[in-house]
């Protein structure tokens, strides 16, 4: 198959590219160094595809989980676990060492940690074992602010759900310039696992298509990125569903591009592959943001709901996931 100019996909293969020519190498917290470039943009028109990555396979299953998990305001791995999905197992367990919060509770390994959360009631302790601490759901549906401004005494407000509050945001005032999500709290980081990433969204409405904006702090070029093209891409259609409108474009956005230095080998192979057709992808049956807080299995719930169409890829490239277990 001829490779398609301006292509979709060219966009990530060709900052991938420039990460290998002329990244710049760092060090971070994770032990690994890693080759990074900074201010990479991206957009996807999602009236014409769906943007899951064809030079290796993504995981679709993963990315609907992950992003229904956090639609849902959940923080604790369980949901994840009982799916299947251990992207954020290891994030997890170097949480769970590090805070040492469970004086009843010992696992002498990861092991032993996730059969918990699989076998027990992970819910029964304060915080629950696996938990994550305030990261994305917890902000998406339940920013807690204070309703003055003297730090001394600061008053507690009603929490605010992001999520209803840009769906309703959206219906109203399609036009506005304050349609946006944040994850990013700053009272709350150093309670967290992993400060958010993917920390602001934005949404515009134009020719009654739902646009999408969203900015990443820092992004896994090679196993972070794919998943969240598609990620914010997922929640482009299910906020359109929400709002009576079409799909439009996702503006992607990431300031620090890191390849990570056992990604370099994986990287080269993918850029290698041509890119084929991007898949498309229907909402075959609609459902409510209250329906996702129900869902115990996401296979049903994607065999139901979504219908990702040829989507024809290349073979998964298996990486290495960096969280910095060892430098603990």
């Amino acid at each position: 198959m001829k490779e398609i100019k301006n292509y979709p996909e060219i966009q990530y293969l060709n900052a991938l590219k420039k990460i290998l020519i002329s990244g710049e190498k760092v060090c971070n917290r994770t032990g690994v160094d890693s080759l990074r470039i900074r201010s990479v943009s991206m957009r996807y028109d999602l009236s014409k595809s769906f943007p899951l990555l064809t030079t290796k396979r993504i995981w679709f299953k993963g990315v609907v989980t992950e992003l229904i998990w956090m639609l849902r305001g959940d923080t604790n791995i369980k949901f994840l676990v009982d799916n299947d999905v251990n992207i954020w197992n290891d994030d997890a367990w170097r949480w769970h060492k590090k805070t040492n919060n469970y004086r009843d509770t010992k696992f002498d390994t990861q092991k032993d940690f996730i059969e918990f959360i699989k076998n027990e009631d992970p819910y029964k302790y304060i915080p629950s074992v696996g938990d994550l601490g305030p990261c994305y759901g917890k902000q998406w549906r339940c920013w807690q602010g204070v309703s003055n401004h003297i730090p001394s005494t600061p008053i507690p407000k009603e929490p605010i759900d992001q999520i209803k509050k840009v769906i309703s945001g959206i219906k109203s005032d399609p036009y506005s310039r304050r349609n946006m999500i944040t994850a990013w709290n700053p009272a709350e980081i150093d309670d967290v696992a992993l400060p958010a990433c993917h920390y602001s969204c934005i949404f515009s409405v134009s020719e009654k298509k739902l646009n999408c904006g969203v900015t990443l702090r820092s992004n896994d070029a090679f196993l972070g990125s794919p998943f969240n093209i598609a990620q914010y891409a997922l929640l482009n259609h299910f906020i359109a569903l929400w709002t009576d409108l079409d799909v439009g474009d996702l503006d992607y956005w990431a300031y620090d591009f890191h390849l990570y230095e056992n990604h370099i080998d994986a990287a080269r192979e993918q850029i290698k592959r041509k890119p084929r057709l991007l898949p498309y992808l229907k909402i075959r049956k609609a459902f409510t943001l209250e329906d996702l807080e129900k869902i115990t299995d996401v296979r049903v719930f994607i065999n139901e709901h979504l219908n990702l169409m040829d989507y024809n890829p290349y073979p998964t490239i298996k990486a290495p996931l960096s969280v910095g277990l060892k430098n603990q």
